[in-house]
């Protein structure tokens, strides 16, 4: 879902910009799964990532946050993984194979959700920068 829209606003601007309004730098992806906040956020591509920054990973097309950046390490302790002081469960031995445990190298990144039973870097493994996209998420004012 968050691909469509994700390609329909894309496409909006896109056509927008044929009509002499000027071309942005960003586009906007709307989150539907409970592992981080519901809601619209900002995409822009030329930012510096950072611990708790959201980001859209542009391979599998989820939202997460980064909660592990190179130097940090991971650990298990009594079936848990511990990222920065941070424990998330572990649903399965499938972490073991594609999540290595230690300190995370230059260049990837460990991401998860908010979701206990998130879809994240403990089931699909560190992600490399490139693949990462900073989002900020658009706050709705009342």
């Amino acid at each position: 879902m968050a691909k469509i829209i994700l390609v329909y606003l894309f496409s909006i601007f896109s056509i927008l910009s044929l009509f002499g309004f000027p071309k942005t730098n960003f586009y906007f992806v709307y989150n539907v799964s409970p592992s981080v906040p519901m809601g619209l956020y900002k995409v822009s591509e030329d930012q510096i990532l950072c611990f708790n920054d959201y980001v859209y990973n542009s391979s599998s097309g989820i939202i997460k946050q980064v909660r592990g950046v190179p130097g940090n390490f991971i650990e298990m302790v009594d079936g848990y993984i511990i990222v920065c002081g941070i424990r998330y469960i572990l649903k399965t031995d499938m972490m073991m194979s594609v999540c290595p445990l230690g300190e995370i190298p230059e260049g990837v990144f460990f991401l998860a959700g908010d979701h206990p039973l998130s879809f994240d870097s403990r089931y699909f493994g560190l992600v490399s920068e490139d693949k990462l996209i900073r989002i900020d998420r658009i706050e709705r004012k009342m």
